[in-house]
Parts: C-alpha cells; sequence; structure tokens
C-alpha cells in the first residue's frame, strides 16, 4: 500500500513539473539552417576560373535541449561541397579536387529576454550563441589528368564562434531564425550568416 502511494506521489510529481515546465516552454527544438562559406581557402580564390566558385551553400541542422527559460545546449551538423587545392605536374597555377565537407559540433544559445526581463513566451527571441566543433572533408585526388579514385583523403579543421540570433515564432512549434557569427570557421572564414526554419516539440 505504502509502494503504490509513494508510486503515485512520484508520478504525480512528474507529471505536475512537466506541466509546468510545457506551460512556460517546449524541450527541444530542430533549425534546419542555410549559409554560404568559402569554397576554398581565400589564398587560391584568384585561381578558380569563375568567382561564383568561391561561395559554397551550407546545410545545416540544429538540434537543441531547452535547460531552462535561458540556457540551451545541443549539437550541429551540416553539409558543403568544397574545394580542395593541388598544383598539377608541370602547371604554374592551382587546380581543384571536389570535396565533401562535413562539419558537427556542439552548440550553446544564451536567451537574452527572459535573462534581463524574466518574461518568457515572446513572439520574438534574442540569444547569444556560442559554437565549437569540426569540419571534416573528404575528396579523392585527381593529379596530372589521373584519376586516383580509389583513393580517398581528407582534412579536419577546427572551427568555433560566437554570434547573436533572432527568432519569431509564427506558431508554437514554428518559427524562423537568422544569425550573425564571428569566429574561426572553414577556409579562412571568420564571419557567418546563417538563417533557418525552427521546429519546437
Amino acid at each position: 500500500m505504502r509502494q503504490n502511494i509513494l508510486t503515485t506521489i512520484i508520478l504525480f510529481t512528474i507529471i505536475a513539473s512537466l506541466r509546468l515546465n510545457a506551460q512556460s516552454d517546449m524541450k527541444l527544438s530542430i533549425k534546419p539552417s542555410l549559409s554560404l562559406i568559402n569554397s576554398t581557402e581565400s589564398i587560391y580564390i584568384n585561381s578558380l576560373n569563375n568567382e561564383r566558385n568561391s561561395k559554397s551553400i551550407n546545410l545545416g541542422l540544429d538540434l537543441n535541449y531547452k535547460l531552462n527559460v535561458v540556457n540551451d545546449i545541443g549539437i550541429y551538423t551540416a553539409f558543403s561541397k568544397t574545394l580542395h587545392p593541388f598544383m598539377p605536374q608541370g602547371a604554374i597555377d592551382y587546380d581543384f579536387n571536389k570535396a565533401n565537407a562535413i562539419f558537427y559540433g556542439l552548440n550553446y544559445e544564451l536567451h537574452l529576454i527572459p535573462l534581463f526581463s524574466g518574461v518568457n513566451n515572446l513572439k520574438i527571441d534574442i540569444y547569444n550563441i556560442a559554437k565549437v566543433g569540426l569540419v571534416s572533408q573528404f575528396w579523392h585526388p585527381y593529379n596530372g589528368g589521373i584519376d586516383e579514385s580509389n583513393d580517398t583523403e581528407s582534412k579536419h579543421t577546427l572551427e568555433y564562434g560566437l554570434g547573436l540570433g533572432t527568432s519569431y515564432s509564427i506558431s508554437k512549434q514554428l518559427g524562423i531564425f537568422i544569425e550573425y557569427n564571428f569566429g574561426k570557421f572553414l577556409n579562412d572564414d571568420y564571419t557567418k550568416l546563417r538563417y533557418g526554419i525552427k521546429f519546437t516539440l
């Protein structure tokens, strides 16, 4: 009997806390995003045949967990097509191998409006962002007209950044956002503008 009462109390406490959290915030957010990055290192940009090739689309996805109304932590991943430079035999200028770049790491969001005013659940949110992670590039070497496609080379680069973001909630589960970051990113990028959709669960 006592065990049943204790179990009931525990379940009631858990359900009540979940209801309180649901009234203030949902816990998980999924953020698909789009941005542009340098397709190769800046010192090789002049070697590209077309300036449009100097930028690559970066498709990203963040998964964040809300610790409380102020703090979110999470993970991110992204994908881009990039260019890896090499000097062909007998050439006087660089050529490029097409590479796949995979981005992955950790992120943190500090929500400023509830931090300074205590007001929560507004349609507009303003937050600071911190990110740190790795970029892994993979390519098949192509040198001097010889396709060495059976081989795969790779390069791994650290990236990190701090920035500011803002989002607007269209509904309780759907919103849009835009973020601007300063830091050290792939291929000598020091700023990154990205925007996307936010799903809250």
